[in-house]
């Protein structure tokens, strides 16, 4: 039933999108306080903002994230975590979980002293390099250590496991991508449709993009790892 919902995914942002047009139509018809997708201003909007409105999709972000999290559980990491180690795996675990206190000591170090390099101008955390990378450190952190539980417990044995590992979760959550971006283009038009009208406020956009950004994520995450569960929780 959950994978018959994700793949109508883009056919129900499809919808949305046509619906949210022709919303838009009527409105302006009867001089609602919104602006018209095919109207000769909606239409060179559409027409001029295709690409630019995947930016807002924060793609970038989604597509580290899951480079990260494939090492991740393609090294069998989560397998270990989970209590299942053998001698071999024990002492990968314990030189992969070395590299893990030696990279956030350095981490931290460049923020607990005075004048450390990843602190704002000012000295403080707030507004710091530190806050704006701490999602792509993270990430990074899980690469490393993906890479080197991969290797040392034998899961990694050439250029080519690591090339898969970080592009495995990749290839499976393709039709997400699909999904994200007609999803930009829906949350783009909406955002045109509405700029002029003091009803829709940021805040419930906000809440709205997330919802059809990144809860389709969490639906493909959890098919993906439940369907896989054997391979990387045994």
């Amino acid at each position: 039933m959950m994978n018959n919902l994700l793949k109508r995914l883009p056919l129900i942002m499809i919808a949305s999108i046509l619906l949210v047009a022709f919303l838009s139509l009527i409105g302006g018809v009867y001089e609602w306080n919104v602006r018209s997708l095919v109207s000769s201003d909606g239409l060179r909007w559409s027409v001029s903002h295709i690409v630019s409105n995947i930016g807002m999709a924060r793609l970038q972000y989604v597509v580290f994230a899951l480079i990260g999290l494939g090492v991740f559980v393609e090294s069998g990491l989560p397998a270990v975590v989970c209590g299942h180690r053998s001698l071999k795996q024990r002492r990968a675990f314990m030189l992969t979980l070395l590299v893990v206190i030696v990279y956030v000591s350095l981490v931290l170090g460049m923020i607990l002293f005075r004048g450390g390099p990843l602190l704002s101008a000012v000295g403080t955390v707030a507004h710091s390099s530190f806050l704006k990378g701490l999602p792509g450190m993270a990430v990074l952190l899980m690469i490393i250590a993906g890479n080197v539980y991969g290797y040392t417990s034998g899961r990694f044995v050439s250029l080519a496991d690591t090339i898969d590992a970080h592009v495995a979760l990749l290839r499976s959550m393709a039709p997400y991508f699909l999904t994200l971006v007609i999803a930009s283009e829906l949350v783009g038009c909406i955002r045109y449709v509405c700029a002029v009208s003091s009803e829709v406020s940021d805040i419930y956009m906000t809440v709205f993009e997330y919802v059809v950004y990144y809860l389709p994520l969490i639906l493909h995450l959890f098919v993906f790892f439940r369907s896989g569960r054997n391979k990387y929780y045994a």
